[in-house]
């Protein structure tokens, strides 16, 4: 019999009264005590991160699920992300922030072999890598789509015997579109890509990240100082525009600051290697609120730090700080550890 597509409250009271503590509960901790006040990571649910090129997303994207595998024991991360040509420059990237130490150019570090090797062990444990299929004479499309990924996430479960938990997917554009989804209008489809990773998001039981670039905007030039800079971005700029307010749960800008550049608010010029992290939506709710927070980027360790009380901390640094014999923790306003278990089943019903 075909389920109704109608009901009233009291058909799922009991549903309703066992979650009523869980429904508007903050999720995962972001690892930085100030980000926390505006944004949160829950299960079942979806991040869209967005900028202007160079500004650090992947950096803190990176900085977040590194930190959230720290805190958590039973962590397992997804990440599909084409941008990075091979697997070995992928996994470095993982592993340059898990070390917190810049691995190229004028501010390199050097990282003993014992450091490497254990860090590699760290990342196997954690990270999982998902990649598109490689381009042969009988293989002529290599893109996924957004269905796609989620059914190479669903088979690493079964192959690995894990619970994947959070999914990357760094660029949006990067995800490939069917000839279905081709035919759709480019706002269509964006709405069409949020609801379909929202879906399989809560079928899945992960929180999924989408990160995006925005649209071809030209660089302003301020007038007293002749700094070039973006503006401050909105989410109409990325592709498929409105689409992306309606359809996206929780929405992130970066912004980089103009150092150098007056602030007007302040009278004072922007700081170096600063970079505003701004919630531009907050859903669901309670997951956090509307608000800006400043980071700062740190050239030798290749990592975003929060500055509290004068004092600058990456991610995981302050709460340690407060607390260094605490148990892990990745509910935001939680002391308690959540309880992310293993999967011990494998034989749900297909949902692809």
């Amino acid at each position: 019999m075909e389920e109704r597509q109608f009901y009233r409250a009291g058909e799922v009271k009991d549903k309703v009264t066992t979650k009523r503590h869980e429904t508007f509960k903050r999720g995962i901790s972001s690892g930085f005590h100030t980000l926390d006040e505006i944004i949160s990571f829950k299960p079942k649910s979806t991040t869209l991160i967005f900028s202007h090129p160079h500004v650090g997303k992947s950096v803190l994207t990176l900085d977040i699920l590194t930190s959230i595998a720290e805190r958590e024991p039973n962590a397992k991360i997804a990440c599909f992300s084409p941008e990075f040509r091979t697997r070995e420059e992928l996994i470095m990237a993982v592993i340059q922030q898990k070390i917190g130490k810049t691995l190229y150019g004028e501010y390199a570090q050097e990282v003993s072999d014992a450091e490497f090797m254990e860090t590699i062990d760290w990342v196997d444990k954690f990270f999982i890598f998902l990649e598109r299929p490689k381009k042969t004479k009988e293989v002529s499309t290599t893109g996924l789509t957004i269905t796609d990924i989620f059914r190479l996430c669903r088979e690493a479960e079964v192959e690995y015997k894990t619970k994947i938990t959070m999914l990357y997917v760094d660029p949006m554009n990067y995800i490939f579109r069917s000839k279905e989804e081709e035919k759709m209008a480019i706002q269509d489809y964006v709405l069409y890509l949020h609801d379909t990773t929202a879906e399989f998001s809560i079928a899945l039981d992960v929180h999924t990240i989408i990160v995006a670039h925005c649209r071809d905007v030209e660089m302003l030039t301020d007038r007293e100082t002749g700094v070039k800079y973006y503006d401050i971005p909105y989410a109409s700029e990325v592709m498929g525009g409105q689409s992306n307010y309606r359809g996206a749960n929780q929405m992130i800008a970066l912004w980089k600051v103009p150092s150098g550049m007056i602030d007007k608010s302040t009278g004072m010029p922007y700081p170096d290697d600063a970079i505003d992290v701004i919630c531009r939506k907050a859903k669901p709710m309670g997951s956090g609120k509307l608000g800006t927070r400043r980071l700062y980027f740190n050239k030798s360790t290749h990592k975003l730090e929060e500055e509290i009380g004068g004092i600058r901390y990456s991610a995981n640094q302050y709460y340690k700080a407060l607390n260094p014999t605490a148990e892990p923790t990745t509910s935001a306003n939680s002391s308690t550890t959540s309880a992310l278990k293993p999967s011990s089943k494998f034989d749900i019903t297909d949902i692809f």
